[in-house]
């Protein structure tokens, strides 16, 4: 096979299959196959006008926003909880290459760690109190210290 008989659509085999000019333009049309992140240029030779990730403004904004609507009043057991699910989130969106989301995620976690929960009129039985709740905290500082 020559690079003529490629371009020219003629029957190809690659790994031993054989392949057509049709059933190469199924696969590389599908969207769900095709990585759209990684074509940062257009048909035409130019650079899109959207970014590829949002601006670091946005982010913050959507990270605040989020932390706004938590209720401070709510039980410190909750406000545990969301605090490992964002330290969880962070990971999970990291391993999906997200950095846009793990920084939303990192942002609402540390608020909650370092503001939110110690202001919470609960926090001095996490601390001196409850074990349940000493020990969740406890980790997820040291969880922090790992990916915050």
């Amino acid at each position: 096979m020559t690079l003529g008989e490629s371009i020219t659509g003629k029957s190809t085999r690659t790994n031993g299959y054989a392949s057509t000019k049709r059933q190469s333009a199924l696969y590389t049309n599908n969207p769900s196959w095709n990585d759209s992140r990684s074509d940062l240029s257009l048909p035409n030779g130019d650079t899109p006008s959207q970014p590829r990730y949002p601006h670091i403004k946005d982010l913050q904004a959507k990270a605040e926003l989020a932390i706004k609507n938590v209720d401070p009043r709510i039980p410190i057991k909750s406000l545990l909880a969301n605090a490992e699910q964002s330290a969880a989130q962070v990971g999970a969106n990291v391993s999906f290459k997200r950095p846009d989301r793990a920084y939303v995620e990192y942002l609402i976690g540390t608020e909650l760690l370092l503001h939110t929960i110690p202001e919470h009129k609960d926090f001095p039985s996490v601390i001196g109190g409850r074990q349940e709740w000493q020990q969740r905290y406890r980790s997820l500082c040291k969880v922090s210290e790992l990916i915050w």
